[in-house]
This record gives structure tokens, C-alpha cells and sequence, in this order.
């Protein structure tokens, strides 16, 4: 009886430590649990803040696309940044720098990470044009601009056993967090800064490449950038359907135009000018296009494209003849008056009179009666005839004519210069007063 008593005792002294040795295992587990749980929450919320310094990295790379392109100094809400490529210039701003440009970044914040290592970690940002050399096009516009922000330490074990251990766990976390532009440097390719699923890769920005850096890629080839059209993009967007642009065209060369502004219901078409004659739609749509070389706006007339005499110039270009009609990039309208390109705003409105009137060979044109620091002028608005030119149907018609005033007087010629044109030819004046 007293042997069995003791086996009896055995027995319960190992069901007692058995249930002992599950309690704990499974209080540790819950403690694990409870832990990479925390860890987690720590780690992603360290990938928002890195995300955030990207997006604002990314918005500044954006709006100054072509100053990067170009070698250009960036300048945002009163912040310069020279260009270059050391701290605190265009290709390696601070995180300082970007708050001060108004870039969606709070203020105060902190300069360094919060997740175990990364409380002594800064960030570093670097933005460089690829590809290698294509800084020597013009104005760099074969540049794309991309960037890397990541912290200047590894993510380890701080405070575990061995404090150089990578967290790989806690970069996992970050990484999926940020999402397709997320990458780190990892243990035997630590050179290199891999992105998620090994669909980018980047040198390794940070002193000594040591393996366990967090970066976010950003730019343009980074997750979802790619998409948007840039200021000089050469992609053509194959848009589907038809666009509608509102606001009136600058008049830039081969834009389309339409009723005088960009309203374009249905389909549009860039770069679509000319050649004149070449078919062309919507009818009475008009382009910039060239004729004998020389700028000029085209317009849609029977489903063929025809001159306007509408040229591309500047305010003070040289012109012939007088009274051609041009137009500023800008959208500003001009006419050619003593030999220059003059603003049609100087010449109509400035307190004088202003009338278009029909004259015949010969016939004086009264001076207009002007006030102030204005001076009278009369323009040659163009020559007209009721018979058709060439049809040799009109009296001395020599195929063309040529209309100028002569000492306040009506001449209208043929093309040679010489032979009066028929009593059918009129010339439309315009007599105002302008500022020159």
C-alpha cells in the first residue's frame, strides 16, 4: 500500500508540472503574440512617416520637373535650393528643407525614426536624373527624375540579444505597409536597395551599404507616377474618349484651336497641323502650321486646311505687308504698321476716333481727329474686288493687286506695280489713333 501511495504521488507531481510547463508555454505565446503585435503597429507606423517625407520629396519633384530636367535652382514658398547634389542642395534636400517649402509635412516633427534603431536615425533623401548622361540634352528634357528616402541606420534588434541581428520582421512590416515603392537592403545584397518582390533595385545610398535600410522609391517609374503626363512627355496618353479642354489656347504652334478657345466636344488632336491642303477636321477648326516656313495659323475649310495670314511673331518683329495680321504666343493680336508688329490694343480705344470705311483708287482718306499723346493712323485693313481675280473678267486685272496710301490717298495697282486695277477693286481702311 505504501509503494502504491508514492507512485500515486509520482504520477500527480508529473501532471502538476506538465500543466505548469503548458501554462507557461502558452502565457509565452500570448506574450509573443501581444509583442510582434506591437512590433507591427510600431514598425508600419515608422512606414507612414517615411512615406509621408516621400510624398512631399515626390510633390516638389513634380511641380519643378523641368528644373530638375534642366540643372535649374528649386525654388518653393520663399525656400531656394540650389542645384546640386550635397546635403542641402536640389538632389539631396533635408527633411528640414522640405518642411519650410510647405510640402504637407508637420511641423514641428521629428528629423529621426521612432521604431527601436531608427530613434538615432536621420533621413536622407537623394534624387538623381536618369539615364547616365542624359543631362547633356537640351535643357535635360530626356532626364527622368527619380528619388530614394530612406534612414541612415539599419532596422535591428535593438535591445534583443544580438542588437545587429536585421529585423527582418519589422522590415517586412514596412515594407508592406509602403507598399510597391517600399525596399530595403538586405543580408548578401546589402550594395543594393531591393524593392518589394525584386521589381526594382537601386544602389545603396547610405555610408558603408549596410544591409537592413528602409527606403521609399519615388519619381517618376515609381508605383503609380508613371501614369501621369509631364511638361515635356513624349508619351502619347491614347486617351479613349473624346476631351474637353476649357479656357482659351496661349497660342502655342500646332495646338488645336476651335471657335477661338479649347471647348472641343468629341475628339482632339494635337500636333495635328497642316500641311495646307491636307484634309483636316472639325470643320472651321484651326492649328498652327507652316507656310513657305513660316508660321501661320491654319484654318478647316471644306475639309482642306488653308491659310488664314495669321502669323506666329513678337510685338517690334519686322513685317511686310502692311496690315498683315499676326498673333503673340501668348494669344495677344498684332498687326503689321509701318514696317513693325504692333499691338492691336494700342492702336484702337485710346480716345480717338475709330472707323473702317471702303475706298477706290485715288480717293483720299480723311485723317482721324486724336486727343492726348495719341496720333492719327490709317491701315490698310485689305483689297477687295467683286469679280474674281485671274478670271480676266476685270478691267486691267493682272492676277493680284497691291493697296498702299500715298499722301492720304487711295492706290490700288496690279501686281506689277504699275497698271491701275479696275474700278471693281476697293481697299478697306481702318482710321484710328494710336500710341506710337
Amino acid at each position: 500500500m505504501k509503494n502504491h501511495k508514492r507512485s500515486q504521488d509520482g504520477f500527480l507531481m508529473l501532471e502538476v508540472a506538465l500543466a505548469l510547463l503548458i501554462t507557461l508555454l502558452v502565457a509565452y505565446w500570448a506574450f509573443d503574440a501581444n509583442y510582434r503585435a506591437e512590433q507591427a503597429t510600431q514598425a508600419m507606423a515608422q512606414a507612414d512617416s517615411i512615406k509621408n517625407v516621400a510624398n512631399a520629396a515626390e510633390t516638389l519633384v513634380l511641380e519643378h520637373y523641368t528644373d530638375f530636367q534642366a540643372g535649374l535652382p528649386i525654388t518653393r514658398s520663399g525656400v531656394t535650393l540650389p542645384f546640386g547634389n550635397s546635403p542641402g542642395q536640389a538632389l539631396e534636400p533635408t527633411i528640414d528643407q522640405l518642411r519650410s517649402m510647405d510640402l504637407g509635412l508637420t511641423n514641428p516633427a521629428s528629423n529621426f525614426g521612432s521604431f527601436k534603431s531608427l530613434v538615432a536615425a536621420s533621413y536622407k533623401i537623394s534624387i538623381k536624373r536618369i539615364p547616365a548622361g542624359c543631362e547633356a540634352s537640351p535643357l535635360g528634357a530626356t532626364c527622368n527624375i527619380t528619388g530614394l528616402v530612406c534612414f541612415d541606420k539599419p532596422v535591428t534588434n535593438f535591445g534583443v540579444t544580438d542588437p545587429n541581428e536585421i529585423d527582418t520582421f519589422a522590415i517586412g512590416k514596412m515594407i508592406g505597409k509602403i507598399g510597391g515603392n517600399g525596399g530595403a537592403s538586405i543580408v548578401g545584397s546589402k550594395t543594393q536597395i531591393t524593392g518589394s518582390g525584386a521589381a526594382w533595385s537601386e544602389p545603396n545610398p547610405i555610408t558603408n551599404q549596410p544591409a537592413g535600410i528602409i527606403c521609399a522609391k519615388f519619381g517618376f517609374g515609381a508605383a503609380g507616377f508613371g501614369q501621369f503626363l509631364r511638361v515635356k512627355d513624349t508619351r502619347d496618353p491614347d486617351f479613349q474618349g473624346g476631351q474637353t479642354l476649357s479656357g482659351k489656347v496661349p497660342g502655342s504652334p500646332y495646338t488645336q484651336i476651335v471657335n477661338g478657345d479649347t471647348n472641343i466636344e468629341g475628339s482632339l488632336t494635337i500636333n495635328s497641323g497642316g500641311p495646307v491642303g491636307a484634309d483636316c477636321q472639325p470643320e472651321g477648326g484651326m492649328v498652327w502650321g507652316e507656310v513657305a516656313s513660316v508660321p501661320m495659323l491654319l484654318k478647316c475649310v471644306n475639309g482642306k486646311w488653308i491659310p488664314t495670314g495669321i502669323t506666329l511673331a513678337k510685338e517690334n518683329d519686322p513685317c511686310n505687308p502692311e496690315g498683315r495680321m499676326a498673333q503673340t504666343v501668348t494669344g495677344a493680336s498684332l498687326i503689321c504698321r509701318e514696317g513693325k508688329y504692333r499691338p492691336m490694343t494700342d492702336m484702337v480705344g485710346r480716345g480717338g476716333i475709330y472707323q473702317v470705311a471702303i475706298y477706290k483708287h485715288g480717293q483720299t482718306v480723311p485723317l482721324p481727329v486724336c486727343s492726348g499723346a495719341t496720333n492719327p493712323r490709317l491701315v490698310v485693313m485689305g483689297v477687295v474686288s467683286a469679280c474674281s481675280v485671274g478670271g480676266g473678267d476685270c478691267p486691267n486685272n493682272t492676277g493680284a493687286f497691291v493697296g498702299q496710301i500715298v499722301n492720304g490717298k487711295v492706290s490700288i495697282l496690279g501686281s506689277n506695280g504699275k497698271s491701275v486695277a479696275g474700278v471693281e477693286a476697293m481697299m478697306t481702311v481702318a482710321s484710328m489713333c494710336t500710341t506710337y
